[in-house]
């Protein structure tokens, strides 16, 4: 048993309720467009649906902004956080900031995504550690195209040096799941050794997560058509599917219901450990 999914088994128990334990399935990870120019209450709207839809984690992803240069309103977040957290809608946040991390946690965040791995804010690995939540240690650091990792060797080589310099750095080990970078691999031509890909990443001891979602799938192509969004989609059922019979801690994606519909998925269950409130899921 790795040592995230140890810490979900507790906090399973610690409320009184079944411990969430291999058998039970991966979480299902929804995202939201936190553009906090719109109504708050759209976006806890779409928060809801897709709770509805099999959702156990909703992902609140200020990453894109972060990427053109915007810094983000860290009110109008937290506002945002608490509402989802006052409808019982367990919420994670995807940033480089660690003050956008201790702002998000107070306001009821329960998992961090950091697409940098801690190279982005140094004061990540500690303001995490303090934080006590869980912690997706990505490997999307911009970097040049012909140094990204196109092979799962090299990206396995790449995770284990991410998270020796997190933990270096003063992050607790207790808190890691390893970003598995299917979208950098895919993108490289790697698709069919995904399902070894994910069991040797898990063999390093740690939970591992998948990101199969149009962002992270398809970052290189146009989805400007019904049509493409579709074999886009199709694209990530299969990973789905892959993902859950790899035993992946989590997986994102687009197309919740599907992927709850494709693998059996009982959120329900799942959200009862997550309602003990001690931000490690």
């Amino acid at each position: 048993m790795g040592i995230l999914r140890a810490r979900k088994a507790f906090w399973g128990t610690v409320a009184g309720v079944p411990a969430l334990t291999p058998g039970d399935g991966m979480w299902l990870v929804g995202v939201v467009d936190p553009d906090l120019g719109q109504d708050i209450g759209a976006v806890a709207a779409h928060a809801a649906q897709l709770v509805a839809d099999g959702a156990d984690l909703v992902d609140v992803d200020l990453s894109a902004a972060a990427q053109e240069g915007e810094p983000p309103d860290v009110t109008r977040m937290a506002r945002l956080l608490r509402r989802l957290d006052t409808e019982r809608i367990p919420v994670a946040v995807t940033t480089t900031s660690a003050d956008v991390v201790v702002a998000a946690v107070d306001a009821g965040a329960r998992v961090v995504f950091d697409p940098s791995g801690g190279v982005v804010d140094q004061f990540m690995p500690r303001i995490v550690a303090a934080a006590g939540v869980s912690y997706v240690l990505g490997q999307s650091v911009v970097r040049p195209r012909a140094l990204r990792p196109t092979t799962p060797g090299e990206f396995r080589e790449l995770a284990l040096l991410r998270l020796e310099a997190f933990v270096a750095q003063g992050g607790d080990r207790q808190c890691i799941i390893l970003d598995s970078g299917i979208g950098q691999l895919v993108r490289g031509g790697q698709e069919w050794p995904i399902f070894d890909h994910l069991r040797r990443l898990e063999a390093i001891g740690y939970e591992v997560f998948v990101d199969a979602s149009r962002t992270a799938l398809f970052a290189d192509f146009p989805l400007d058509s019904l049509s493409a969004r579709e074999s886009a989609d199709e694209t990530a059922s299969g990973m789905c599917v892959l993902a859950a019979c790899a035993n992946a801690w989590g997986l994102q994606i687009n197309n919740v219901s599907r992927a709850a519909a494709l693998v059996g998925h009982d959120a329900t269950r799942s959200r009862r450990g997550l309602d003990a409130r001690a931000h490690r899921p």
